[in-house]
């Protein structure tokens, strides 16, 4: 009678050792879940930034509200959401996201000239994006361009040219 119990009480431990295996490979698989979902998310508000980012730079538009005097990448990651939705930035929309956007202009370089456009020479603009959701998720997602327009100018350039490509130079994400 006594082994008995031992059997019965052995096979409730090991039934009781299978079940919390269960439980954490459910909960481990739950876990792997959520985070493929998150980065999942994460990929689209990228690609919807670069996708911005791309139709801002094709139609640079210096006479609008957009354009602020240079500011430093570290500044323009400390504004806080209400600053990027005032009057300073522009705004657009992508899919599911909302995101604003600033220019910069960086000067023109009279030294850098263009391969098939003559007499005209590089004027430079920064372009910096915040990207957010239109639900209130914590994901934001900045970028920034640098790139290159054609202007004409009287000025001439007192040093060697060198020959530069028309639109992005740069990219980042801060």
């Amino acid at each position: 009678m006594k082994n008995l119990g031992i059997v019965l009480f052995t096979t409730l431990v090991f039934l009781m050792i299978l079940m919390l295996l269960g439980l954490a490979m459910a909960e481990s698989s739950l876990m792997e879940s959520r985070m493929s979902l998150k980065q999942l998310r994460w990929q689209q508000a990228f690609d919807a930034a670069e996708i911005g980012l791309k139709s801002i730079e094709e139609k640079i538009n210096l006479s609008s509200e957009c354009v602020i005097p240079i500011t430093s990448s570290a500044a323009l990651l400390l504004q806080a959401l209400s600053w990027w939705q005032a009057s300073e930035s522009c705004t657009g929309k992508i899919n599911q996201f909302q995101y604003y956007y600033v220019i910069e202009s960086l000067g023109v370089d009279t030294c850098a000239s263009f391969e098939n456009l003559k007499n005209k020479v590089a004027d430079y603009f920064r372009i910096t994006l915040l990207l957010v959701p239109e639900k209130s998720e914590n994901l934001q997602v900045m970028v920034q361009s640098t790139t290159v327009e054609p202007v004409e100018t009287k000025i001439i350039c007192d040093r060697s040219t060198r020959v530069v490509m028309l639109g992005r130079q740069s990219w980042r994400m801060l």
